[in-house]
C-alpha cells in the first residue's frame, strides 16, 4: 500500500510506503515512511529516517536521517549517518518528534550521528553512548594478511592477528616472538646498552589532546637515535622498549658482578696481609 508520491512497492504483503519517493522491494509488513526511505524486503522493518535503508531482515529500524541497517534482527540505527547490523545493534536516536524509540535518546537532536555498531551475539541490547563510535560485540577478533583464507581465534585469546601478536582473554598483549619468525641475529652489548640506557633523557608527559593523565618515558627520537632500532623514530614498539630494558639488566649485572670481583680480590689481599702481619708477632 502507498499514499506517498513517487513511492514504489515491488511485491509481498501488508507494505507501506509513506515517504515520498520511497520504495520497499518486497517482504511482509515493512513501513518506508522517510522521505526517500528504501527497505530491501524482511519483515516489520520499517525505515523512517529521510534517506534511510533497511537491506532486509526483520524488526529493524533506521530512524536517523541517512542511516543503514545492513540486515539482520532488532538492530536500530538512530543516529544520522549511522549504521548497525547483526543482532540488537542499538545507536541512540535523537530526541525529535519521529525519531523512533528503540533506546533512550541521546539528548539532542542527531542522535549518536556517525556510528557504527555490529552486534554478533543475540543476548541483550548492544548500545551506543555517543557520537561518532566504531563498536564491534563478538566473542573473538582476528586480524589477517592479504592471504589468509579462513578467521583463526585460538582458545584463550580475543584479538588474534595473523602475524602471532594476540591479546588474550585475560587482557594481555602478547608480542610475536618465535625464533621461527626472526632472521639475521646479532649478539649485543649488555654494558653498552647500559650506558646508553643511563644516557636515554627521561621525564613525565601527557599526550596532546588527551585526557588519560601523565606518563613517564623517553621520547621515540631519542630512542631511535640512541639505539636505531626498528620503527619510524616517532613511536617505539614495546618490543624494543623490553629488549633495551633486559639487556640494560644484564648489562647492569656485569658491573655488578666486575665489582664485586674486584672487591673480593681486594678483601682477600687485605685479609693476606692481615694474616702475615699476625704471624710476624
Amino acid at each position: 500500500m502507498s499514499d506517498a508520491p513517487f513511492a514504489t512497492i515491488g511485491g509481498g504483503s501488508e507494505n507501506w510506503v509513506r515517504g515520498a519517493g520511497g520504495t520497499i522491494g518486497g517482504g511482509l509488513s515493512n513501513r518506508a515512511s522517510g522521505r526517500r526511505s528504501t527497505i530491501g524486503g524482511g519483515d516489520q522493518n520499517g525505515a523512517s529516517g529521510v534517506g534511510s535503508t533497511i537491506a532486509g531482515g526483520q524488526v529493524n529500524l533506521a530512524s536517523g536521517s541517512i542511516s543503514t541497517v545492513s540486515g539482520g534482527e532488532r538492530n536500530c540505527a538512530g543516529g544520522d549517518g549511522s549504521w548497525a547490523g547483526g543482532s540488537r545493534a542499538t545507536v541512540r536516536p535523537g530526541n525529535e518528534t519521529g525519531d523512533g524509540l528503540c533506546t533512550a535518546n541521546s539528548g539532542d537532536a542527531d542522535g549518536d550521528e556517525g556510528t557504527f555498531l555490529w552486534s554478533g551475539s543475540p543476548f541483550g541490547d548492544f548500545v551506543s553512548t555517543g557520537a561518532n563510535q566504531f563498536g564491534v560485540r563478538a566473542a573473538g577478533y582476528f586480524f589477517g594478511g592479504p592471504f589468509d583464507t579462513s578467521v583463526a581465534i585460538p582458545a584463550g585469546r580475543f584479538i588474534n592477528t595473523s602475524s602471532g601478536a594476540h591479546l588474550t582473554t585475560g587482557g594481555a598483549w602478547t608480542n610475536a616472538s618465535s625464533r621461527t619468525l626472526k632472521t639475521a641475529f646479532e649478539s649485543v652489548d649488555p654494558l653498552a646498552v647500559l650506558g646508553k640506557v643511563v644516557s636515554l633523557p627521561l621525564s613525565t608527559w601527557t599526550y596532546k589532546d588527551s585526557v588519560e593523565g601523565r606518563h613517564l618515558g623517553p621520547v621515540a627520537e631519542d630512542f631511535k637515535a640512541l639505539f636505531g632500532l626498528g620503527g619510524d623514530g616517532e613511536s617505539i614498539a614495546t618490543v624494543d622498549a623490553d629488549g633495551v630494558a633486559l639487556a640494560a639488566i644484564q648489562g647492569l649485572n656485569q658491573k655488578l658482578e666486575a665489582e664485586n670481583a674486584a672487591l673480593k680480590a681486594s678483601l682477600d689481599s687485605l685479609e693476606a696481609r692481615l694474616r702475615a702481619i699476625e704471624e710476624r708477632r
